[in-house]
């Protein structure tokens, strides 16, 4: 089994990187640079993808080495695989050499059809540690990934676990992340290398994703795999940033994926609490506003604003634009400090510790979710009872809490009758498009109130935007808001319903 960290760092950190393990007391062997040339292989029809599964023959040192990763049993940064290799005589595919019995046969009914994809050509540097009663190789991989013509740069740390307990690795990245941003890749090479033959080598905005669960699974496990997607999500739209994709939709899809980690963890720590709990979630807090801080203007620039009649933006476009600039700036830097990669390792590592220690497992998964969506269900019908009562800031409380709920009930979902989820969950997704409109006007105010105080050559043009704003939203009437509050208090959750089958849907 191979076990191993995989974290990315910029190329101007790699100097630093190389002197902070120059330091190490712990390093045994090393450093010892090597060039490596890995090619690929599967079918026309991506067989070997599609299983997850990794087939290549790597050169290194005048010899050939042919590698089946099988697919991996972990995430969030860690990568475990079923790992089998054997030298063989050439760069040729040799199946007879595959230790793994049911691919090597699938391999030799392939035989021509089994052809290099694509190729990744490195510079390792690497040193052999011996920390924390563990064996760790440490390797600092650059070089580039090619498919055909497609081309991808590559920089990144593997952390592999040759012997000892899988915390060392953690605790190993945590402490060279004192001072470098090492941030943890969901990604690797192999995949790279499918979506540059996919043509999609430069990454884009990604939507959050619903993994498939296992009734049988403890709620750790249900809870730690929201936390993983929620830590894909947002990686991957950090990266997407870092490359030049569009900023609008990386910083929306990042802003949701910190509020899904938020509210992940915070189950995690209900059932396996970690030290220094209100110091992570803080941390989390920081993030999610220097991005929130971004978003409010993107959508006071490009929805709110636009929408109002008779309104000329020409004033004040520029010095909102010249606050947007900043504010990315400052989001940028957050998403890329030392202390957001190590409050990422931290977290990975408490996903690791969870899964050895939580004492849930006797607690089935069809009695957890129904008493943790019920316990978010009550905070919102609370306050949808009370709804004409709502002062503006309790109405935006009964917008987060909706939209807590409607997280937890798309994640848990595939776990009940479609029917059942589908009377539900787009009540919620109404509401909470409906409370945002609200809250989306309200941030707008704020946001030109400040600008025509800190500017006041720009005083008569907030003015009459302002007036603007309000005059649409006196005039805007949401009847469907009403409506959908008191449905919203009066139906059952999903979960409730006894038809369902399996774990909620027998």
């Amino acid at each position: 089994m191979e076990t191993e960290l995989k974290l990315s760092l910029g190329k101007r950190h790699n100097a630093a990187f190389i002197r902070g393990m120059e330091t190490l007391a712990a390093v045994m062997e090393g450093p010892a640079d090597s060039r490596l040339r890995d090619v690929y292989f599967d079918t026309p029809d991506r067989d070997l993808a599609r299983r997850d599964c990794g087939l290549r023959i790597r050169r290194r040192d005048g010899c050939y080495w042919q590698t089946l990763k099988l697919a991996q049993c972990a995430g969030g940064g860690l990568h475990a695989r079923e790992e089998f290799e054997a030298e063989i005589a050439g760069p040729r595919l040799d199946p007879e050499r595959i230790e793994h019995a049911p691919t090597r046969d699938w391999a030799l009914m392939q035989g021509a059809a089994l052809d290099a994809v694509f190729e990744v050509r490195l510079r390792r540097r690497r040193w052999l540690l011996d920390y924390a009663s563990a064996r760790i190789e440490v390797a600092l991989d650059t070089g580039s990934i090619h498919a055909g013509e497609r081309r991808a740069e590559i920089n990144e740390i593997e952390l592999e676990l040759q012997a000892g307990p899988v915390d060392a690795l953690f605790a190993l990245a945590i402490e060279l992340a004192q001072s470098l941003p090492l941030i943890p890749e969901t990604g690797n090479k192999a995949a790279l290398g499918y979506a540059l033959l996919r043509g999609a080598g430069t990454p884009s905005p990604s939507a959050a994703q619903i993994p498939p669960l296992s009734p049988h699974i403890s709620p750790s496990e249900a809870i730690a795999a929201m936390v993983r997607e929620a830590m894909r999500h947002l990686l991957d739209n950090r990266r997407a940033l870092e490359h030049g994709a569009d900023p609008v939709e990386c910083v929306h899809q990042a802003r949701i994926a910190l509020r899904r980690l938020r509210l992940a963890v915070a189950e995690l720590n209900r059932i396996a609490p970690a030290e220094d709990q209100a110091e992570h979630a803080q941390a989390l807090a920081d993030c999610s506003l220097k991005l929130g801080a971004v978003r409010d203007l993107d959508v006071c620039m490009h929805e709110t604003l636009p929408s109002l009649n008779g309104v000329d933006l020409c004033a004040l476009h520029p010095e909102l634009e010249r606050q947007r600039v900043l504010a990315m700036r400052q989001a940028r830097a957050a998403l890329a400090t030392p202390a957001f990669a190590r409050l990422l390792l931290v977290l990975l590592r408490q996903l690791h510790r969870a899964a050895l220690e939580a004492a849930d497992r006797r607690l089935p998964l069809r009695d957890f979710v129904p008493r943790l969506l019920e316990r978010h269900d009550r905070r919102v019908r609370r306050l949808a009872c009370d709804w004409k009562q709502l002062s503006g800031q309790r109405r935006h409380e009964l917008r987060k809490r909706v939209k807590k709920l409607r997280y937890l009930s798309e994640f848990f979902s595939g776990l009940y009758r479609a029917r059942a989820v589908q009377r539900y969950l787009p009540l919620l997704q109404r509401l909470q498009q409906e409370l945002g409109a609200d809250n989306d006007a309200i941030i707008a105010g704020k946001l030109l109130t400040s600008l025509g105080r800190r500017r006041p050559a720009l005083a008569a043009a907030v003015e009459t935007t302002l007036r603007a704003l309000r005059e649409r939203e006196a005039d805007t009437r949401r009847p469907g808001q009403d409506k959908n509050v008191r449905l919203l208090a009066r139906r059952d959750g999903f979960w409730k319903i006894r038809s369902a089958r399996g774990h909620g849907k027998r």
